[in-house]
């Protein structure tokens, strides 16, 4: 008689795996995973394969069924983002939920008043500090259920721009001006924290087809503030007329 070998489900598979670690950490062996489907989660996470169901197929020879069943698991998961029936890798900040945001809000001092920006405002904007000192404002981030192909929320973490993972959107660092930004707690308070007249929030300026959007670079917290918040933006002095500091 024939032996039978039972093969555990993705979901079985998957379901030990702790919650996403950080972008930069995602390309690590998760050692909770069958050999085979870990093979395959990293080429996915390092870039090296298409999150794409027919790409899995082709190249693991998956059915259609269990490539579409690991798909869907890394996303319950945060390591990608769903739109439809596509899936691309998911480069912002994981696990932030609304009222728990990284830099969810700035004040701007414009000649003529404070404007005060927050993130979940679907028209929220940021203000770019140009080399001549004028300022331009870009929309900032994608808001989940927006329409576009850019990355939802609104930070992208400094490894993951030095690793790599936001080249196809030709990332370019600039300066955003403010006079304080807004970090929330995770009890849902406010704290403003002002800014001196040469610091800046580092930007990420992302461009794809005909889209441009703006995100906050984010590093670890200073210690003091770590109670805060895990992620913080990172803050760069540099004088007005000087070009903005690379993703260094």
């Amino acid at each position: 008689m024939p032996r039978v070998t039972v093969t555990p489900s993705v979901s079985e598979l998957l379901r030990t795996v702790t919650p996403p670690p950080p972008v930069a950490e995602k390309a690590k062996l998760v050692t909770d995973l069958d050999s085979r489907y870990r093979l395959i989660t990293n080429a996915i996470l390092r870039g090296d394969c298409r999150p794409h169901a027919s790409e899995l197929v082709r190249r693991y020879h998956l059915s259609y069924r269990t490539a579409r069943e690991l798909l869907t698991e890394l996303v319950a998961k945060g390591y990608l983002i769903q739109n439809g029936t596509e899936y691309s890798l998911n480069l912002i900040e994981p696990n932030i939920c609304r009222t728990h945001q990284v830099c969810g809000g700035i004040a701007y001092q414009s000649p003529a008043d404070l404007i005060k920006v927050f993130f979940p405002n679907p028209r929220a904007a940021l203000p770019v500090r140009l080399r001549s000192g004028e300022v331009e404002w870009v929309t900032w981030g994608r808001r989940q259920h927006e329409e576009g192909n850019m990355p939802n929320g609104g930070w992208a973490r400094l490894d993951s721009v030095k690793s790599g993972r936001w080249q196809r959107y030709q990332p370019r660092p600039v300066l955003i001006p403010a006079s304080s930004y807004m970090e929330k707690d995770a009890s849902g308070g406010s704290h403003w924290f002002p800014l001196a007249d040469t610091f800046f929030i580092q930007g990420l300026l992302a461009d794809h087809s005909s889209e441009q959007r703006l995100y906050v670079v984010t590093v670890s917290p200073p210690a003091e503030y770590a109670h805060i918040h895990h992620r913080w933006p990172r803050l760069i002095q540099q004088e007005v007329n000087a070009e903005p500091r690379v993703f260094n």
